[in-house]
């Protein structure tokens, strides 16, 4: 595949993560609001202005010794980090700053066909640090 052709889904402080597929990767927008019930039993929402953030939730079943190692740095950091993520609405990528809100760790693995070292099932959710509107 030539790289022009590459479908890039996320790009996170500025470590590009290899492709993903069979329903591992989402990214969608995210309303701001909060449903209240009131005395009289009836249900409101109260929307916030600028009201969306973006979401995305993605994982991994192997990722190389040095992407990991890269990728975790930036989720474990604990500080906002700039990612640029494929929405569901568009082909453009949004490049933001994230936080990282869901984190389960990969287990270490080895490839048997040459020993190379790899980690396998790294799985996170990200959250847009600034609403838009």
């Amino acid at each position: 595949m030539s790289e022009e052709n590459t479908l890039r889904q996320i790009i996170l402080a500025g470590t590009e993560l290899p492709p993903v597929d069979f329903d591992v990767y989402a990214c969608w927008e995210e309303e701001l609001s909060v449903s209240l019930v009131m005395a009289a039993g009836n249900m409101v929402k109260e929307r916030k202005d600028p009201g969306k953030v973006w979401r995305t939730r993605c994982s991994y079943d192997l990722l190389d010794d040095a992407t990991y190692k890269a990728v975790l740095a930036t989720l474990r950091g604990g500080d906002k980090f700039q990612a640029a993520v494929l929405p569901d609405n568009g082909g453009d990528m949004v490049v933001s700053e994230f936080f990282c809100i869901s984190l389960t760790p990969a287990t270490f693995a080895f490839r048997d066909d040459d020993g190379t070292v790899v980690w396998h099932n790294l799985a996170f959710e990200l959250r847009e640090v600034e609403p838009h509107a």
